[in-house]
This record gives C-alpha cells, structure tokens and sequence, in this order.
C-alpha cells in the first residue's frame, strides 16, 4: 500500500512534457473507430458532435467502471469497498461521486487512468474510461477550490526538464500535500529527488472522500497548466517552484453539459436496472457464429 501512494505521489516522471490534445473525451469518429460497435451509453458521443464526457449522463460507480473490467480485474471488489467506506456524506455530494474519488485513491486505479490521460493515443483509449471520468470529475468539481501552497516530490531528478519560465502542463491527476514533511516522506532520505512547489489556484481537498482520510491530500485536475517561476536546491537535491496560470485555452472540458453547473447538476445517476434495461435491449452483432450484444464491446 505505501509502494502505491508513493506512485500516485510521485508518477510526475511519467509526464509527457509536451501538447496534447485538451481532454473531453469527444469527438470519437476517427478512421480507426468502429463507430457501430460502441456502447448505446456511449452514442450522445457521435462523430458528428463536438461534446465529450459532459454530454454523458452520470452513472452509477457501478455501471461507470463496466468497461473497466477487462483490464482491472479487481474493479468489482474495489467499487464496494468504496461504496461501503462512503456512506457518510460530505461536501454535498452523493455515495456514488464520493466512492468515485475513493476508488480513485486506491492502487487499482489511478495508475491506470494516468497512464491514459497521458497517452499521445488518447483519443483511442479513453473511451473505456469515459463514464467513470464524468463521474469523477463531477464529484471534483463539486468540491470548493482550493488556492495555496502545496508540494509534490519524486524519487527522480527532473531539474533539467523545468526551467524557469517554461510553461508546461501535467495531463494526469497529480496528488498533492499540505505540508512539507508529507512530501519528504514519500521523497525518501537518499538518491535522486526533485521536490515541487506549488501555488495551486484550483485543487480539490479530498480527504473526506479518501481511502487516507488522515493524509491532506491536494488533488490537482488533469490539464494542470503552470509557469516554473524558479529552482533552488536544498541538501542535495532541487526544490522547484512552479505557479498555476491560466491556459489561452480550455485543457480540461467540464464534467457538466451547458445547461448543468456544480451548483444545479442533478444527482439522478443512471442505475444498475437501468444498466440491465439497457444490456437487455441492446442490438447484437456477430462474431464467430455467436450473437453479441453491442454494449460489451468498444473498438477504437
């Protein structure tokens, strides 16, 4: 568990260092899309609308995380013991946007999430993760910004990749903490080290809603766009410090559709009897002489 919090930590190296496209999951029709064979939940997606996960309608954790199966085979045990670890409400949002975020916060997942958010093929395999993204990121924006201080560190020396005055943009969640000697703890005490930080204008304290409730977590959105604004060095390894700034362009699509704020979005989330309903009567295609139904398969 500790080998796990200390990669959702310190995963920064994990970063592109490049543009990519901003994130919302939209359009999908690419030369590479079978556009007939993705879920009917999926279709508000269509080739020809230029929406992404915002137009999507929140989902149960347990019908968000469906795709997710094939590749975290420990999705459906996760999903309840967050849901059992959420039944205390907080922040005003529901059992399914706080199990979200817990999910989030254990091993089988954030990894996994990152590795796509961060993938120049994103386009292609975000599909599979788009429902349990909306989710997520609308149980997120619920939650009151938060503008401070915050640190980040890593077991690699990234001084040569941020100087001061670039601009760069961290496209993974990015797990943050309050206080220094936090971050010192997951940095260890030897080897290579870059320690970051921060002045956050929009991160999310998600400490009531976390598997460690008893850590300050900070955690900062996907398109976290920043200036280094200097780099000192303390013992033996650098201190950065970067600043949040504003993009010229959206990185991040809302969660909400134009018509949904955090402050009206409804809290009507679509079931699992409404999932069967919808497995129930899904068209089918063939494949090896067998019919399928077209919900079970995304091919991009």
């Amino acid at each position: 568990m500790d080998s796990d919090r200390r990669l959702r930590y310190g995963d920064i190296g994990k970063e592109p260092m490049s543009y990519l496209e901003p994130i919302n999951g939209g359009p999908l029709c690419t030369s590479e899309t079978n556009w007939t064979a993705l879920p009917p939940i999926l279709k508000p997606l269509n080739p020809c609308n230029e929406g992404g996960y915002g137009n999507l309608p929140l989902m149960s954790l347990e019908v968000a995380v469906e795709y997710l199966k094939p590749m975290i085979v420990t999705i459906p045990r996760d999903v309840w013991v967050a849901k059992e670890n959420c039944q205390h409400l907080h922040d005003h949002l529901t059992q399914d946007e706080s199990a979200a975020i817990h999910l989030y916060t254990m091993g089988s997942v954030f990894q996994h999430l990152n590795d796509v958010l961060r993938s120049k093929n994103r386009a292609k395999v975000l599909v599979p993760w788009l429902p349990y993204l909306k989710l997520l990121l609308t149980a997120l924006c619920k939650l009151p910004a938060v503008k401070k201080t915050v640190w980040r560190g890593t077991s690699l020396d990234l001084s040569t990749e941020y100087k001061p005055g670039d601009r760069c943009v961290w496209w993974g969640f990015s797990s943050c903490t309050e206080t220094i000697a936090v971050a010192d703890f997951y940095l260890g005490e030897s080897g290579f080290r870059t320690l970051f930080c921060i002045e956050c204008e929009n991160g999310r304290l998600i400490r009531p809603h976390s598997q460690f409730d008893h850590e300050n977590e900070i955690l900062l959105l996907p398109g976290f766009y920043f200036q280094v604004v200097d780099k000192t060095e303390r013992n033996d390894f650098p201190i950065i410090h970067l600043k949040e700034i504003q993009p010229l362009h959206p990185l991040l699509e809302s969660p909400f559709s134009p018509t949904e704020s955090a402050d009206n979005q409804t809290n009507s989330t679509l079931n699992i009897d409404g999932y069967i309903s919808m497995k129930q009567n899904a068209p089918t295609y063939e494949t090896d002489g067998e019919r399928c139904p077209i919900f079970y398969v995304v091919s991009c």
